[in-house]
């Protein structure tokens, strides 16, 4: 019963992460939940009763088989150490350590906290000391070189030699940049060179054996192509990241090289500002936004305009910071508590999660994403935290919990939702945006996979998501203009209606990111026949399954309620002279898709 309560309850918990219904809760409380939703009407007691017996006792009761599977798999078992949280899971008591991500990650967090603590204070005080000169510009200046030193020091401590590599990258895009910027060859030139790098860095493909110090400098310098000259990382390995913000940086000043030339041509420029004049596109500058520390290794991502203005003009942030090292201080400890009942890396590392029975395989694949979120939160939240410390604001890379998505679109706005934003701002509005929007959601996609790594299951799963969202999109558009009226004359039944949408893309979504991240296609073949094979188990599988997924649509379309009751709140106590702009939900299916850092 404990076991069952914990999970439940850690159900709840992962809502209260998210930032916009925290706010919400913190400062409208219990009142504006029972005003502005129906989250504690008699009703949702029952959505309530069907989560327990889903999440809280088939969840535990799958989450302990699993656990039995992997101790008596020796393959699944290595990936095992000894846990330290008590009581939560029967003897023996271990943790999950076979994601070697968040195991480094964690191994170094005794370094890491403390020396993102002393640099972030050390930018603090030169900022202070800049800025009693009262010249902004050497303000500015002097800033953004301490911020560039660290980052070349962090840079040369995580890559070692390799950090030459990346030098070399920056310096290259920024040549070409300067060079091509205003003209037509910028844009083919710095997507050419962006994906030559994302090339190189394949250890499969042959560009990569020729980028080392023997084979670009000579024999004298091959000794740095050792291992221990080459840092903590090899430094491929955080080139994907370095080269989103050289695409930005040489994009951005591309765009304000063309504004500002239609606006030289034009007899009149109507006073529209071309472009923020606080953006300057000088290397020290593009040197400092590419190796920026705390965002460095992880992200999130921040565009260089954005980056440029906030180190010319510091913004508040969106929450405060103290809220904000609170809630990622729970989500660090939801994410222990679940390594240690359920070894779900494990599962998946060892191969183990492609043989289970399609019930287990089913759970298996739920609580690898839901830890999988959890890992992902708590490395960028810790990188977002540090940037807020140091004086810079980006963007929220999890917008919403896993338990918290109905829909493909709004869910991959949602996770890596910095990333997002990077990939609508330079790939889907101009390549068509909500004109051509199959084409440039496809091509999204197919970025999106070369990026992370040139796979065919990833590939495979790019298309398939630009297929499931350009069929959203089909059938949505089509049933709003059909139930258009029901939504004012039966309410309820257009809710259900609604619910059983979401229900549809939930099992689309787990379905699709089992291709792409846990089994492959050959695996969720296999799935599929095993489930054929099963009869009467499988019919009872999908029932249970539509119950529990229906409930949890129910609570989310609670939550999107209570989140509008607070914008309303918001709204009506500013005087009509100084109207709230209320900015839209990123993660919703409105959310402009012109806008951008």
């Amino acid at each position: 019963l404990g076991s069952s309560m914990l999970l439940f309850a850690l159900y709840f918990i992962e809502f209260l992460l998210e930032e916009k219904f925290f706010n919400a809760v913190r400062r409208g409380g219990l009142r504006l939940v029972w005003s502005g939703s129906r989250l504690l009407s008699v009703e949702y007691c029952l959505y309530y009763v069907v989560i327990y017996w889903g999440l809280g006792i088939l969840e535990r009761t799958a989450a302990e088989e699993l656990r039995q599977i992997c101790l008596t798999t020796p393959s699944c078992r290595m990936h095992l150490r000894s846990g330290w949280l008590p009581y939560l899971v029967n003897t023996p008591n271990v943790n999950d350590f076979a994601d070697i991500q968040w195991r480094d990650f964690r191994a170094s967090l005794w370094l890491l906290l403390p020396v993102a603590g002393l640099l972030s204070a050390l930018v603090r005080a030169a900022t202070v000391f800049a800025r009693s000169s009262g010249k902004q510009l050497h303000d500015v200046f002097l800033i953004t070189l301490v911020r560039l030193i660290i980052g070349l020091g962090f840079l040369t401590y995580v890559h070692g030699a390799g950090a030459t590599f990346h030098v070399l990258l920056i310096f290259t895009f920024h040549i070409v940049t300067q060079a091509t910027a205003g003209t037509r060859f910028a844009t083919p030139a710095v997507w050419g060179l962006a994906l030559l790098a994302i090339a190189a860095k394949e250890p499969k493909w042959p560009l990569r054996r020729h980028i080392t110090f023997g084979a670009i400098f000579g024999n004298d310098w091959s000794f740095l192509d050792h291992n221990e000259y080459q840092g903590e990382y090899d430094w491929a390995e955080s080139v994907n990241l370095v080269v989103l913000r050289l695409v930005s940086y040489a994009l951005d000043c591309h765009n304000a090289a063309v504004a500002t030339q239609k606006c030289a041509a034009s007899d009149e420029s109507g006073g529209v500002v071309v472009h923020n004049p606080h953006v300057r596109y000088t290397s020290v500058l593009c040197a400092t936004h590419a190796l920026y520390a705390p965002l460095f290794l992880a992200g999130p991502t921040i565009t260089f305009n954005d980056f440029a203005e906030q180190c010319a003009l510091p913004k508040s942030p969106s929450m405060p910071v103290v809220w904000y090292i609170l809630q990622l201080a729970v989500a660090m400890a939801i994410l222990e508590m679940r390594t240690h009942i359920c070894p779900c890396f494990a599962l998946a590392r060892s191969g183990v999660i492609g043989t289970l029975e399609p019930r287990l395989g089913c759970w298996a694949v739920f609580l690898t994403l839901r830890v999988m979120w959890l890992k992902f939160a708590v490395i960028w939240r810790i990188a977002r935290a540090w940037a807020l410390l140091d004086g810079i604001d980006p963007p929220e890379n999890m917008h919403r919990a896993l338990c918290n998505h109905f829909s493909v679109a709004s869910f991959w706005k949602c996770w890596h939702a910095s990333y997002n934003r990077w990939l609508v701002k330079y790939i889907y509005i101009p390549a068509g945006g909500r004109k051509q929007r199959i084409a440039a959601t496809t091509l999204v996609f197919l970025f999106v996979a070369l990026w992370h790594d040139v796979e065919a299951k990833l590939l495979v799963w790019g298309g398939l998501n630009a297929f499931f969202i350009a069929a959203e999109m089909l059938f949505t558009s089509v049933l709003q203009k059909q139930t258009a009226s029901l939504a004012s004359s039966q309410p309820w039944l257009y809710r259900q209606l609604c619910v059983c949408g979401g229900v549809t893309q939930i099992v689309l979504l787990m379905a699709v990111n089992m291709i792409g991240y846990s089994v492959g296609v050959g695996g969720i073949s296999g799935f599929i026949a095993k489930a054929a094979g099963a009869g009467t188990e499988t019919l009872w599988a999908v029932a249970a399954t539509i119950c529990i997924l229906g409930a949890g649509v129910q609570v989310m379309l609670g939550i999107r309620d209570v989140e509008a009751a607070a914008q309303r709140s918001m709204a009506s106590q500013c005087m009509p002279a100084q109207p709230v702009l209320v900015s839209p939900d990123p993660c919703s299916e409105n959310a402009p898709c012109s806008k951008c850092d």
